[in-house]
């Protein structure tokens, strides 16, 4: 039976090392979204509900703890009003550690219109899940 469990670590461990797995200790935490951020770009409290006369860009703020060189972060934005319409995604590279992260969108055209929108981080790891980050402009 010692036998059988060592043969199956051996065969785990080959598949993660071939990159048929890709295991992260990294992970986002404190994912919050606001129209301002505080000294630290990091937004100080999540404000889901926000008015478009006072909103000229949105930020989704995280924290990215354990993170090894070249993490990458994929943020996707997205209108729900048209049918989950994507108005913006890109990769960001992180260098390591620990980091504050802040993404952000301008309003088109000035003003925001009025909705509910996401917007999708990604680590993209088997072993992490994406986050969803919901919010809505109101008059």
């Amino acid at each position: 039976m010692k036998k059988f469990y060592i043969i199956m670590l051996s065969i785990a461990m080959t598949a993660c090392s071939t990159k048929s797995c890709h295991y992260s200790t990294a992970n986002l935490t404190d994912v919050k979204v606001c129209n301002q951020v505080g000294d630290d770009d990091l937004c100080a409290d999540d404000n889901p509900s926000m008015s478009a006369a006072d909103t000229k860009v949105v930020y989704i703020t995280a924290v990215l703890k354990n993170a090894p060189a070249n993490t990458k972060v994929k943020v996707t934005w997205y209108y729900l009003e048209e049918k989950d319409e994507e108005i913006f995604s890109d990769d960001y590279a992180i260098k390591d550690g620990e980091k504050h992260l802040q993404f952000y969108l301008h309003a088109p055209d000035d003003i925001w219109p009025l909705g509910h929108y996401k917007a999708i981080l990604d680590l993209g790891t088997d072993n992490s899940e994406p986050i969803e980050k919901e919010f809505e402009i109101v008059e």
